[in-house]
């Protein structure tokens, strides 16, 4: 039995998650270290599995779901949370796992064009102002690319989708 999907762990995960929320109303610094926590146990479980199980992508998706809570509660987590976990573990996957996807060309373009905006940008404002602004703006579309590359030709059967729902 796929331990990772079955619907025990989907249960424990929201479990959970409920408690730590429950316990942030009396403990506000518990979610900066859950979301440590969550980055750290989902980063050894794609390592530890080589992703085996599509870990990196259901894991990605569950912090982008505990980050519209990090938000609401406006917690100490920082805004950017959500997208720099995504890359961390969807690159893991894409390292740890045998599948080796090939770059489309368009979305090797689509990410070269980022630079000339990014020299402008350091070229004209002061540094500090600069490396805000392209963090910023660049860290969604860095997102995009990681998962263009992550689920390019990936193929999913009608059971991992029952699990998305």
């Amino acid at each position: 039995m796929n331990l990772v999907r079955s619907n025990v762990t989907i249960v424990f995960m929201g479990v959970v998650t409920l408690v730590v929320a429950l316990a942030s109303v009396y403990f506000p610094s518990i979610i900066l270290m859950y979301a440590l926590g969550v980055l750290v146990v989902s980063s050894t479980l794609v390592v530890l599995s080589r992703n085996k199980y599509g870990i990196a992508h259901l894991m990605s998706g569950y912090i982008v779901g505990i980050e519209v809570f990090f938000r609401m509660v406006k917690t100490g987590v920082p805004w950017e949370y959500g997208k720099y976990a995504v890359i961390v573990l969807l690159s893991l996957g894409l390292l740890m796992e045998k599948r080796k996807p090939k770059i489309p060309k368009f979305f090797l373009f689509y990410l070269l064009l980022f630079i000339p905006s990014i020299l402008l940008t350091f070229g004209l404002i002061d540094f500090e102002r600069a490396r805000q602004l392209v963090v910023s703006n660049i860290g969604g579309q860095l997102v995009l690319f990681v998962s263009v590359l992550y689920f390019y030709k990936r193929k999913f059967s009608d059971a991992d989708f029952q699990v998305l729902s």
